[in-house]
Parts: structure tokens; C-alpha cells; sequence
């Protein structure tokens, strides 16, 4: 059973995706990622209207806080996000690791 069903969106312009985001919780955090609009379809609300639907959802879930990750070369998200309220956590790092890389014990 998936754990997160019905939370992730696509935005659907005559039976063509041209947007969509990735979003999920833990049972406390939520998590929206790949947010991505076509480029002929940027600049028409679609990616404020998939991230609003998401946190909105996660509102009504119990989910209080939502985090979004962005590249940092992703000027454009990054001012977009600052303009709708969203903030940078100092206090956080994101890390990754590779299973492939891990150091044997």
C-alpha cells in the first residue's frame, strides 16, 4: 500500500502533462520535490496552484511544516518561493549517500 496516496499532483493541459510535483510526510514533515512546468506553460500559476494544492492537503492532514528542496542554480524557484513566504533553514544540510559508495564495515 503506498504511504502517501493521492498527495503528489499533475497539472494536465488537453490530456498533456505540463506540470507536476512529488510530495510526501513522515507523519510530521512533509516533503515537496521535482516540481517542474513545462516551459511554454511557466508563468500561468501552474506551479504556485500544484504547491499550494499540496500544502493545503497536508493542512488538513495534521502536517503543519513543509519543506521544498531546490537547487541552488534554481534562481528562479529560490525567488518564487521567497515571494510566497517560503524561507531558508540555516540550521539544516541536506546530505546524500549512494548505497553503491558506502564504505565497507
Amino acid at each position: 500500500m503506498p504511504r502517501n496516496p493521492g498527495l503528489s499532483r499533475v497539472a494536465v493541459w488537453e490530456n498533456n502533462i505540463v506540470g507536476t510535483v512529488l510530495c510526501s510526510h513522515d507523519g510530521r514533515r512533509a516533503f515537496l520535490y521535482h516540481l517542474a512546468v513545462k516551459p511554454d506553460f511557466r508563468r500561468h500559476g501552474i506551479g504556485g496552484a500544484l504547491v499550494e494544492a499540496c500544502v493545503n492537503y497536508l493542512a488538513r492532514c495534521g502536517i503543519p511544516r513543509t519543506t521544498i528542496h531546490l537547487f541552488p542554480a534554481n534562481e528562479s524557484g529560490i525567488k518564487i518561493c521567497q515571494s510566497k513566504g517560503w524561507h531558508f533553514r540555516p540550521d539544516l544540510a541536506v546530505m546524500q549517500i549512494q548505497p553503491d559508495l558506502l564504505l565497507p564495515v
